[in-house]
């Protein structure tokens, strides 16, 4: 699968968990060390089996292949970034690889977000 294509339908499942659940999976480290989460909750529990319940778990980093972590960290950064009023001069405000991670994270977004309207549409019609 090109690396395009990839990155796409990692953001896209990221986004269609918050669209669906209003969060994603913030990750094992960071469930294990916040009040409320599952893995706090059940800290004496096996990870897997813990996660493997939990509706957030499409989501969850760690399942990422480790090659495009990278490119997803910086996607959601850059996002920040710039929903935070950040300009990026182009092509020379970011590095190719931060222009693909962003603008992958807007594919995917775009994706998600149409499946999600699709999903709400027979909703609307009653």
């Amino acid at each position: 699968m090109p690396l395009t294509d990839a990155l796409t339908a990692v953001f896209e499942k990221q986004f269609d968990c918050i669209n669906e659940h209003g969060e994603a999976c913030p990750g094992e480290v960071s469930c294990g060390e916040t009040e409320g989460k599952p893995l706090f909750k059940y800290d004496s529990g096996d990870v897997e089996s813990v996660c493997g319940g939990c509706k957030l778990k499409g989501s969850k980093p760690e399942n990422i292949d480790e090659r495009l972590r990278p490119f997803v960290a910086s996607g959601f950064e850059l996002a920040e970034l710039k929903a935070a009023g950040a300009r990026f001069d182009y092509p020379d405000g970011l590095m190719p690889f931060e222009w693909l991670s962003l603008t992958m994270l807007q594919r995917g977004k775009a994706k998600a977000d149409a499946t999600k309207r699709k999903k709400d549409e027979p909703k609307k019609k009653r």
